[in-house]
């Protein structure tokens, strides 16, 4: 004769929530769905932490025009650390650039300058500075007279 196993309620109810996965635990696709969230996590803080190192775009003044001596570019380090910064003077019109300075390791709250030099005759001119983003540069042009001093200038940011 064969024996006939009885259970209780109780243990029928906890037999069944025991076969199943715990609301606690996740599932294996949830492990795999949380792992790809840690995964994309650290890739956007990468980035993040990539992109605040290096300026993605140089800052550039609006254009000014000019008709007298020559032009100073002047970029300024706002940041807390040192960067690298260059200087360039370009033509509004045409992009085409008048004179250019080489990277210059710019301390913090210091400048990086530069002067066109010569008399540029009249025309519209533009300052790009790179190695500074918005939040830690800013770039100023200047016009100046035959005494050197700044008669017309236009920053950014």
């Amino acid at each position: 004769m064969k024996r006939i196993r009885t259970y209780s309620a109780w243990a029928f109810v906890g037999r069944c929530l025991a076969s199943r996965p715990s609301r606690l635990e996740p599932s294996r696709s949830g492990r795999r769905g949380r792992i790809l969230q840690v995964v994309l996590a650290a890739g956007a803080w990468a980035t993040l932490m990539v992109g605040s190192s290096q300026a993605a775009s140089p800052l550039t003044t609006p254009p000014i025009a000019f008709v007298s001596n020559d032009v100073v570019c002047i970029a300024t380090n706002l940041g807390t650390r040192p960067a690298t910064v260059g200087v360039d003077i370009l033509d509004a019109p045409t992009g085409a650039l008048y004179a250019s300075a080489a990277p210059t390791v710019v301390a913090p709250f210091s400048s990086a300058s530069l002067n066109s030099g010569a008399s540029i005759g009249s025309g519209f001119y533009i300052c790009r500075a790179s190695g500074l983003s918005r939040t830690t540069g800013r770039v100023t042009l200047c016009g100046t007279n035959t005494f050197g001093s700044c008669v017309a200038s236009v920053s950014a940011p």
